[in-house]
């Protein structure tokens, strides 16, 4: 897809997905149809739940299924995560999760209370103890103790060992824009979480939800169409909407990636 434009890349593909945002460089493209995907890109795609792994091979990318995760931490973070990991693991079979404790109490309480989770008692931070656990066969490692600088260092170790996927919690707002360019995949802030629900609250009952995406100098919202706002007047393709505002998808009785040829009714809601 290097050198396509966003229209070359919707006409080769079938696929129901729309590129959303472009990091290149420091800058953040809010991109149209004539925008040129190159390389070393950081695309931001919008696709539909479930067709995730097709769009990544469209952009180059084998996604690979997740069948080792370790989770660093039992905090509510980490035992919420490993819950509904194990959940999908019942569902669709095949996923190990591992969680590493260093509190033995809490240790003891959370393999009584998590169905289908190896809870080690240990120092997640302990580099010998991860490895004797499989920390080099491990497809993914999450970091959501209360150290945050253990979680770097935890995760770059990973990443040293070519573990695919790490995620880091970090609260430090200094870490965050970092993470990516010392080899972090993710990063997650509990501050930015709590900061966008009370953002959304302030931006009044339009407003259903408000994101924003590490690497990405622009944000998300889902915003409900009123009867006789003008976003409702005809398809997209006629709208004139402001200067770097794109709409990705429409959600009504179902959930719409939207094109030209795409009309918001009053009541659906949009994802902006």
């Amino acid at each position: 897809v290097v050198g396509m434009t966003l229209i070359e890349l919707a006409r080769s593909s079938p696929l129901p997905f729309r590129v959303m945002g472009i990091s290149r460089g420091v800058r953040t493209i809010v991109p149209s149809g004539d925008s040129t995907i190159q390389a070393n890109d950081q695309v931001f795609v919008l696709v539909e739940t479930g067709k995730v792994t097709e769009v990544a091979r469209v952009l180059g990318k084998e996604a690979g299924r997740l069948r080792h995760v370790m989770i660093l931490g039992g905090t509510n973070v980490g035992a919420r995560v490993a819950a509904g990991l194990a959940g999908r693991s019942r569902r669709n079979g095949g996923m190990e999760v591992k969680l590493v404790e260093a509190n033995r109490q809490r240790a003891e309480h959370l393999a009584e209370t998590l169905e289908g989770v190896l809870v080690i008692h240990g120092d997640p931070g302990d580099i010998d103890l991860l490895a004797r656990e499989g920390l080099a066969e491990t497809d993914a490692v999450v970091a959501v103790t209360a150290d945050e600088e253990a979680n770097l260092v935890s995760c770059l170790m990973a990443k040293h060992l070519e573990v695919k996927k790490t995620v880091a919690l970090l609260s430090k707002s200094a870490y965050i824009p970092i993470s990516q360019s010392i080899g972090l995949d993710a990063a997650v802030s509990q501050k930015l979480a709590v900061s966008r629900e009370v953002l959304r609250f302030l931006r009044g009952a339009h407003v259903r939800s408000a994101a924003t995406v590490h690497g990405l100098d622009a944000e998300i919202l889902e915003l409900v169409a009123d009867a006789g706002a003008p976003i409702t007047q005809g398809p997209l393709m006629e709208q004139r909407l402001p200067r770097g505002i794109l709409l990705g998808a429409v959600v009504g009785d179902r959930v719409e990636i939207a094109t030209g040829h795409t009309v918001v009714r009053p009541g659906q809601r949009a994802v902006v």
